[in-house]
């Protein structure tokens, strides 16, 4: 199970019990904005937990990390955002996934939430709130690779495991100022690689093991950097 973590204030105290940033009001307000989506239970794993740096998930459910008020109140300011431009989606949409992997000896579930599915045009859409849109575009950091994984995760299980029709896929991006901007992904069945990497982050969990870092650009901004042996500023 996951170690709750803590949304610290500028004492670096728990802000709900700090005498100087919070209060009863305080506790709260951080208690319902610090709700997650998916719960994390052994055996049970998310798409995004596969598809981002397994060390990570492995520190993420061992130890958790504490989050300032500022850090949670702009990440529920982005879910809020991305809500509300799935809300207005005309097809099926927040559909719950789930793919049943047999292990030696157990059998353990990877699962997921599908944005929206065009059941018309046979569209899987993944929406992701980010910032600066229009930069990262003219740049040409979007998509991301770990959201194209993510994506074609679904995709897998989506046909795999339901057998509905998927003919595209689309990652749309969005932040403030910027409407949803479409990147096409290409169709492609990752089953076999997700398999292996959640039983991959479940053993390692079960046996104690760290996995090995995965080095990417995101290491930066990963709150398990500074007990991590990567180098983020080769990034």
């Amino acid at each position: 199970m996951r170690k709750s973590s803590r949304i610290v204030c500028e004492c670096n105290g728990d802000v709900a019990e700090c005498p100087t940033h919070g209060d009863s009001l305080t506790a709260k307000i951080v208690e319902r904005l610090a709700l997650q989506r998916f719960e994390m239970h052994p055996g049970i794993y998310h798409v995004t937990e596969t598809c981002g740096c397994l060390r990570r998930s492995y520190l993420e459910r061992k130890q958790g990390h504490d989050e300032t008020y500022e850090q949670l109140w702009l990440r529920q300011r982005g879910s809020a955002l991305h809500r509300k431009v799935g809300y207005a989606f005309q097809g099926w949409k927040e559909l719950p996934i789930r793919m049943p992997i047999q292990m030696s000896s157990e059998e353990i579930v990877l699962v997921g939430y599908v944005d929206a599915y065009d059941p018309e045009e046979g569209e899987i859409i993944e929406f992701k709130s980010t910032r600066l849109v229009k930069w990262q575009k003219k740049n040409g950091f979007l998509p991301h690779p770990h959201h194209v994984e993510q994506i074609q995760a679904y995709y897998s299980i989506w046909t795999r495991c339901y057998g509905f029709p998927v003919r595209r896929l689309s990652i749309a991006y969005m932040d403030d100022q910027t409407p949803p901007t479409r990147f096409p992904v290409q169709l492609q069945d990752i089953t076999g690689r997700i398999r292996e990497r959640t039983m991959h982050l479940h053993d390692a969990l079960t046996r104690d093991i760290i996995p090995t870092p995965e080095p990417r650009s995101l290491c930066r901004y990963c709150p398990f950097k500074d007990i991590c042996d990567i180098k983020t500023e080769s990034f």
